[in-house]
């Protein structure tokens, strides 16, 4: 049997150029979507670092809205417990008693408690 091969091929061993049949896509498809899919992807993480330094700035102001609050709660008690304590010293029977013998006032005589 006899050879052909040899006299159609060209010399230099370069393959042909033939056109491929890929549905009309070619390479131009399937670089936009991987275009898309990158850009998607850094806007995502975009997005993603901005919600995050959004909510690291949120909690600190949180975190300082609480400390404020709990040094308010820590005056009002100490100022509760000074009151507290004058409350109780002015409730006292001396003091009382005092303050009626200023303004002419005095213990009532046996002879003058009724029981009725």
């Amino acid at each position: 049997m006899k050879d052909y091969g040899p006299q159609y091929q060209k010399g230099s061993g370069t393959r042909q150029n033939a056109i491929r049949r890929d549905g009309g896509r070619g390479q131009a498809g399937s670089a936009w979507l991987w275009r898309a899919s990158g850009v998607l992807a850094i806007v995502t993480v975009a997005i993603g670092m901005g919600f995050s330094l959004w909510m690291g700035y949120r909690i600190n102001a949180g975190l300082d809205e609480l400390t404020a609050w709990q040094h308010r709660r820590a005056e009002m008690e100490e100022r509760h417990e000074r009151l507290q304590q004058q409350r109780d010293s002015l409730l006292a029977a001396e003091k009382f008693q005092a303050a009626a013998r200023k303004v002419g006032l005095y213990p009532p005589a046996p002879e003058q408690v009724k029981r009725m």
